[in-house]
């Protein structure tokens, strides 16, 4: 009895010496990437093709702005066309932007970009590799994963519109201290 009693404690111990070893795991990589801020909830801004998809459905609408006067016309000189959020999509979408006004004083800042409504979670599909990344301060590692989001939290209605949206490969850079691994940098 006392032999099975040595054995188990000092399989514990290995996991123990394990856990707060130097090494960087796939999965402690993983985990470490998805508690940093980076990958909070984040409402997702609609690209074109979304967009596009938003208005087939009758989610988003068009809706043009006429400025200046044009004197051989008669008729406005710049005429732009904005999308906004049309009243279906109203539980789906927002747009900061609701008047002609608005979007037209943000036209140059580009801050009326239309957004889901529901929170989405970005999450690490997998990490492909790691290798040591020797710097100045007496090296790291640089980890290659893939992410996306997890379109699952939003409505089902909408779903469909972000399946153009592909796995994004990016790398992670991490350096070892006292008190084990720190992730310093997320890029492309």
């Amino acid at each position: 009895m006392k032999r099975i009693e040595t054995v188990v404690l000092a399989l514990a111990l290995l996991g123990v010496a394990a856990c707060n070893s130097s090494t960087l795991t796939r999965s402690k990589a993983k985990t470490l990437i998805e508690g940093s801020r980076n990958y909070g909830p984040t409402h997702l801004n609609l690209t074109e093709q979304e967009i596009g998809a938003g208005l087939k459905s009758n989610y988003l609408a068009q809706f043009s702005v006429s400025s200046g006067y044009n004197i051989l016309t008669h008729g406005p000189l710049f005429t732009r066309t904005y999308v906004k959020v049309g009243p279906d999509g109203e539980k789906y979408f927002d747009c900061p932007c609701k008047t002609a006004q608005q979007f037209e004083a943000a036209a140059m800042s580009g801050r009326c970009a239309i957004a889901t409504v529901a929170t989405v979670q970005p999450h690490v599909i997998g990490v492909t590799g790691i290798t040591d990344v020797p710097d100045a301060m007496g090296g790291g590692k640089l980890v290659q994963y893939m992410w996306n989001y997890d379109f699952d939290t939003l409505p089902s209605e909408i779903r469909d519109f972000f399946k153009s949206r592909q796995p994004q490969a990016w790398n992670a850079r991490f350096r070892l201290y006292d008190d084990g691994w720190r992730l310093q940098e997320l890029s492309p």
